[in-house]
């Protein structure tokens, strides 16, 4: 299984590296209903995750543009993740503004799980 798959503008590529599942986002995450479109997606990486890999490493800094549906459908993705006990590390790139910001707000969300890590935060607990 491997759910790579192209939305528009937005490139979601996945690696299963030996250490975590390695999903790499790139481009503009511009779609109004992610959710929906990508439900089979987020299933897909949800049920990998879920049976043995217990790790997952997003890296959004290639991302140059995401809207609030992206940043709504990324922070349930996370939290569906973290749910099923998979540890999660979001990666941003600082140097873009909307990632900064994002990142601390994800730091604030995500705050009381300890098997999230966003950024450089030093992992809770």
């Amino acid at each position: 299984m491997n759910p790579s798959t192209t939305l528009g503008n937005l490139k979601l590529v996945c690696e299963d590296a030996p250490a975590a599942l390695r999903l790499t986002w790139s481009g503009e995450f511009d779609e109004r209903e992610p959710g929906t479109v990508l439900k089979d997606y987020a299933a897909e990486v949800e049920q990998i995750a879920g049976s043995g890999r217990h790790a997952v490493s997003i890296d959004v800094s290639g991302v140059t543009f995401m809207n609030s549906s992206g940043i709504g459908f990324l922070t349930r993705f996370i939290r569906a993740l973290a749910d099923r006990g998979v540890s999660v590390e979001v990666e941003y790139d600082t140097r873009v503004p909307w990632q900064e910001l994002s990142k601390r707000c994800m730091r604030l969300i995500f705050a009381r799980l300890a098997n999230v890590r966003i950024g450089d935060q030093p992992r809770a607990g």
